[in-house]
């Protein structure tokens, strides 16, 4: 192995080989709105995705129900079986993304 300078790090040969250590680059997240839809017939689907880029505009959220209608139309064409008409649709609460655990500590002996 070639002699290491100071303030670099070399793994197993990695830099050797042309390979820089670093960080990793993120990656791009696919950010969607939650939505909860009640149906005519009185069924309701929770938490149903829309990409939050169909979302943009002045249209508020009546780009959301085209979006799940489309949903719907695929549904129906791959297993046959119809949905009634929406009746109304909603925001779901977000789910939070990390959940914190509280750990109890043990007591001191004394």
């Amino acid at each position: 192995m070639a002699a290491c300078r100071l303030g670099t790090r070399m793994a197993s040969g990695f830099a050797e080989r042309g390979h820089e250590m670093g960080r990793k680059k993120p990656t791009a997240r696919a950010e969607f709105v939650l939505f909860n839809v009640l149906y005519e017939d009185g069924t309701v689907t929770s938490n149903r995705k829309v990409p939050s880029t169909s979302l943009c505009g002045l249209g508020g959220d009546a780009p959301a129900r085209d979006f799940i209608e489309a949903q719907d139309r695929e549904i129906l064409e791959r297993s046959g079986r119809a949905r009634a008409p929406i009746k109304s649709i909603s925001r779901a609460l977000r789910k939070p993304t990390t959940s914190f655990h509280v750990f109890s500590l043990p007591r001191p002996r004394r």
